[in-house]
C-alpha cells in the first residue's frame, strides 16, 4: 500500500493555519447545522492518504467514528485515522444499519458506486465523506473495476473517475496551495427541528410515523385486503418504522407477525430496535420471541424468505411486513398480496437500494384495480440528519439516486421513435441523456443498482442502444459481450460470461465458449410506453445492426414469466436453460434464450434446443413439477414438433372409459404434443390436467384448483371437458360421440 510516512510535495500548505481555521470552521458548520458534505481530493496517492489524516481531525479530536472503505482486510492503509476502521467493501452490506460520522472512499483502493452510495445513507448528521481521486486528466486505475470484468477483456476506462471528478463538491487540488480553500458555500440552515434517532430507550417517533403506524394499525386491525405501501428516501426511519410497527403490534395482541425481504441484511435496522427491546428474545437468526410481562403470553417474530413464503404457506402469519419490496419482482409481490390478508410493505425511493422509484409507479395502479382500498404513506423528513442536506444532494446528482420521472407531455409527444448507439466517452458530456437512462434502468428493473452507472460509464465493448421519443428517451438496450474463451473443462470457471459457459457445459460443446455473442444485459421501455411495439422496434433494430451481425448469437437471461417468453419468441430466441433453482428475490426460474446469427452458432442453437426439450420433458415431473401452468405452456409452444402418432389411441381410449393409470405414458405424449400450439385451454380443468398428466402431482394437488371433490368427479370433469375441446382429434383416431 501506499506509504504514508513521507511528507508529500505541496502539503505544507495544508497544515498552516488557514487550512486548520478552514477545517475547523467546516466542522463547526456541519455539527451545528447537523449537515454532512461531500469532499474530493484530487492528486496522488501518497498526497491524499496525508492530508486525509490532517482534514479529519476535528471529527477524531470530538471521538467521532468512520469506515476507511478498502478492497480487503489485507489491503488496508498503514496508518489509519483515529476512530477509523477498515472495511472491506465485500463486507459493507453486513454494516447496513449502522451509522458512522464519517467514511472514506480513495481511488487507491477502489471506488464502487454501492459502496459509495450505501455509506451516503450510514454517515450522521455532521460527518463527511470524503472521496480520494487523481488530479483531472491523470489516469488512474479503480481496483474495484475488475470484478466486473469478463475473463479476455480489456482493462476498464475511467470514464466513472471522471463521472465523480464532475458536479459540485467542496475540492482540495494538490498544488493548488490555500486558494482552494474558499469560503465555505452558503448551505441553507434547518428551517425545521430535526429529530436526530436517539437511542431505543428513549425513541420518539416524529409526527409522520405516528401518522404511518396509524395506516399500519388500521391494516392489521381492520378490514382484511387493504394493503398500506410505506415509501420514502434513505435516512428517513423507514425500518426503524417496522420494527416500532411490530413492537406495538405485539402489544395488541398479535402473537404470529413475519418480516421478509430479499435479503436478511435488509431487515437489520428493524430486527436491531426489537432486540434492545425489554423482554425480547433472539431465539435464531430467524426468530425473535417477546414475552408480555403482564400475561406470560409469547409473540414471535419471523424472518422468512419471500420465495418461501410463496411456496410454504404455514404457518400464516397475522400480519405480513416487507421490507425493501421494490427489490421483489411485481409478479411476486402480486402472489404474496393474494396470498396472505394483511400486508405492509415499505421500500426505499432512492439511496443504494436505488431499485425504487419505479415501485409505486408501477404497482400502485395495479393494486388499485384489485382490491377496494390501498393506503399509501410517503416520509420525507430525515431523521440521521437535517433536511436540506448538501451530501444527500451530492450523491443524488452523481449517482442518480433519486433520478426524475418522465414528463408525461414529453411521453405523449407524436414524433416518430428514432433508435441510436452511444459511446462511453459520448455519455460523461451529456448529463441529462444519462439522468433519463438511470431513470428508466431504475423504473424499470426490481434489481437495479448504483453500479449499473458505473459499469456503464466504465466497462470496455459494450454496447448501448436508446429509443428516443422527440427529446425523451422511453426505451434502453444495454448488451455486454461474451466468448471467444479457452475450451471448457470440468470444474474451470472464467469470470464473466454466463450464458456462453453455462450452454458450453450443459452441451458438452467447446463451440459455445469458442463463438462470440452479446448477452442483452437490460431491455427497459417506460411503463407508459409500453405495449406500443417499441419493444420489439429496438431490439430489432439492435439484432439487424452491424454491431450484432458480427457477432455468432444474441442471448439473454431473465426471470421467465408467459409474457416475456412470448416477447423474445417474437424475435426468434430460443430458449435453451430453465434454472432449477427459483431467484430468492423475483420467485422465479431463470431462462436462457439464445438468437443465432452465424452457421455455426445456429447449429449447436438447434442441438441444444433439442437438448433442452427432450430433457425438460422428464424434468416436469420432477424438479418443475410446480411451474405454474402458463409458464409451462408457453415454453412448450416453443419445442421441436413433436410426433403425435406416438400418443397412438390414448384420447379416445380414455374418452371411451379406459383406467387412466393404463394410459398415463401415452396421455402425456399425447399432451407434449398438444402443448406444441399456443392453444391449450387453461382454465381450471386445462390446468389440472397438466398438473397431472404432464407434471404427475399428486391427485390432490390436481383437485385444489377445481369443483371437483373426488378423483372420480375429476375423470368424469375431464372427459367431457377434452371431448368438448378436442373432439376433432378423437374422430380423427376413430371414435366417434354420440
Amino acid at each position: 500500500m501506499t506509504d504514508v510516512s513521507q511528507p508529500c510535495d505541496n502539503d505544507v500548505s495544508f497544515h498552516g493555519t488557514p487550512f486548520q481555521q478552514w477545517r475547523q470552521s467546516l466542522f463547526a458548520h456541519l455539527q451545528r447545522h447537523r449537515h454532512r458534505t461531500l469532499i474530493r481530493l484530487q492528486g496522488e496517492p501518497r498526497w491524499r492518504h496525508a492530508l486525509i489524516k490532517a482534514l479529519l481531525e476535528p471529527w477524531q479530536e470530538a471521538h467521532k467514528t468512520g469506515l476507511w472503505i478498502t478492497e480487503s482486510e489485507a489491503r488496508a492503509p498503514e496508518a489509519l485515522p483515529k476512530g477509523c476502521t477498515a472495511m472491506p467493501r465485500a463486507r459493507l452490506k453486513q454494516a447496513l444499519g449502522q451509522e458512522i460520522d464519517l467514511a472514506v472512499l480513495d481511488l487507491a483502493d477502489g471506488i464502487e458506486a454501492d459502496a459509495l452510495a450505501l455509506v451516503g445513507g450510514m454517515i450522521r448528521g455532521g460527518g463527511v465523506c470524503v472521496l480520494g481521486l487523481p488530479a483531472p486528466l491523470r489516469n488512474e486505475p479503480n481496483p474495484a473495476l475488475t470484478a466486473f470484468l469478463g475473463h479476455g477483456q480489456s482493462d476498464p476506462g475511467d470514464g466513472f473517475t471522471q463521472w465523480l471528478q464532475q458536479g459540485a463538491a467542496l475540492t482540495l487540488r494538490q498544488g493548488s496551495g490555500t486558494d482552494c480553500l474558499r469560503e465555505l458555500p452558503d448551505w441553507p440552515a434547518q428551517t425545521t427541528p430535526s429529530n436526530p434517532e436517539p437511542t431505543p430507550q428513549a425513541f420518539r417517533p416524529t409526527s409522520e410515523q405516528e401518522q404511518a403506524w396509524s395506516k399500519i394499525e388500521t391494516v392489521a386491525l381492520g378490514h382484511r385486503k387493504r394493503p398500506l405501501i410505506i415509501d420514502a428516501p434513505r435516512g428517513r426511519g423507514k425500518s426503524t418504522l417496522l420494527g416500532l410497527a411490530i413492537w406495538r403490534l405485539w402489544q395488541t395482541g398479535k402473537t404470529r407477525l413475519t418480516l421478509t425481504a430479499a435479503r436478511p441484511s435488509q431487515i437489520h435496522q428493524a430486527w436491531s430496535f426489537l432486540q434492545r427491546q425489554p423482554d425480547c428474545e433472539l431465539l435464531s437468526d430467524t426468530r425473535l420471541q417477546w414475552t408480555n410481562p403482564q400475561n406470560g403470553q409469547r409473540h414471535f417474530l419471523d424472518y422468512r424468505p419471500p420465495d418461501d413464503l410463496v411456496h410454504n404457506r404455514q404457518p400464516s402469519p397475522e400480519v405480513l411486513l416487507i421490507d425493501e419490496a421494490a427489490h421483489l419482482s411485481q409478479a411476486l409481490l402480486e402472489t404474496l398480496l393474494d396470498t396472505y390478508p394483511r400486508v405492509v410493505m415499505a421500500t426505499t425511493t432512492d439511496g443504494y437500494e436505488g431499485s425504487g422509484q419505479g415501485f409505486a409507479l408501477k404497482l400502485l395502479p395495479r393494486l388499485r384495480e384489485r382490491f377496494d382500498r390501498v393506503f399509501h404513506h410517503t416520509l420525507s423528513t430525515p431523521i440521521r440528519w437535517a433536511p436540506n442536506d448538501p451530501l444527500e444532494r451530492q450523491l443524488n446528482e452523481r449517482l442518480y439516486l433519486s433520478s426524475s420521472p418522465f414528463s408525461e407531455q414529453t411521453r405523449r409527444s407524436g414524433d416518430a421513435p428514432s433508435v441510436r448507439t452511444w459511446q462511453t466517452a459520448e455519455l460523461l458530456t451529456q448529463p441529462n441523456t444519462v439522468n433519463q437512462i438511470m431513470a428508466l434502468l431504475s423504473q424499470s428493473h426490481y434489481q437495479h443498482r448504483p453500479n449499473d452507472l458505473m459499469r456503464l460509464l466504465s466497462l470496455p465493448e459494450q454496447s448501448l442502444w436508446t429509443l428516443q421519443q422527440g427529446q425523451q428517451i422511453v426505451g434502453v438496450l444495454w448488451a455486454l459481450p461474451e466468448g471467444g474463451l479457452p475450451s471448457f473443462k470440468p470444474g474451470r470457471r472464467f469470470r464473466g460470461h454466463l450464458v456462453a459457459q453455462k450452454l458450453a457445459q450443459l452441451n458438452w460443446d467447446n463451440t459455445w465458449q469458442s463463438l462470440h455473442g452479446w448477452r442483452i444485459q437490460r431491455l427497459a421501455i417506460a411503463p407508459d410506453c409500453q405495449h406500443q411495439q417499441l419493444g420489439t422496434h429496438l431490439l430489432s433494430t439492435f439484432l439487424q445492426s452491424d454491431a450484432a451481425q458480427k457477432k455468432d448469437y444474441v442471448s439473454t437471461s431473465f426471470g421467465a414469466t408467459a409474457q416475456l417468453i412470448r416477447f423474445w419468441q417474437r424475435q426468434n430466441f430460443m430458449p435453451m436453460h430453465l434454472g432449477f433453482k427459483r431467484d430468492h428475490a423475483s420467485a422465479l426460474h431463470s431462462v436462457m434464450m439464445v438468437h443465432a446469427q452465424s452457421d455455426p452458432a445456429k447449429k449447436i442453437t438447434t442441438q441444444g434446443w433439442h437438448r433442452f426439450y427432450d430433457e425438460w420433458s422428464w424434468q416436469l415431473a420432477g424438479p418443475f413439477a410446480e411451474l405454474p401452468a402458463d409458464l409451462l405452456t408457453s415454453l412448450w409452444s416453443l419445442a421441436p414438433p413433436s410426433n403425435e402418432a406416438e400418443a397412438g389411441c390414448a384420447l379416445p381410449d380414455y374418452l371411451a372409459g379406459r383406467d387412466f393409470d393404463s394410459l398415463a405414458l401415452a396421455l402425456r405424449h399425447w399432451t407434449l404434443s398438444q402443448l406444441c400450439q399456443p392453444t391449450w385451454p387453461l382454465d381450471a380443468l386445462g390446468q389440472a390436467w397438466l398438473k397431472k398428466v404432464v407434471q404427475n402431482q399428486p391427485w390432490s394437488k390436481a383437485l385444489a384448483d377445481t369443483d371437483c371433490a373426488s378423483r372420480k368427479q375429476l375423470e368424469q370433469a375431464w372427459r367431457s371437458w377434452l371431448a368438448r375441446h378436442f373432439t376433432n382429434q378423437a374422430n380423427r383416431n376413430g371414435l366417434k360421440h354420440n
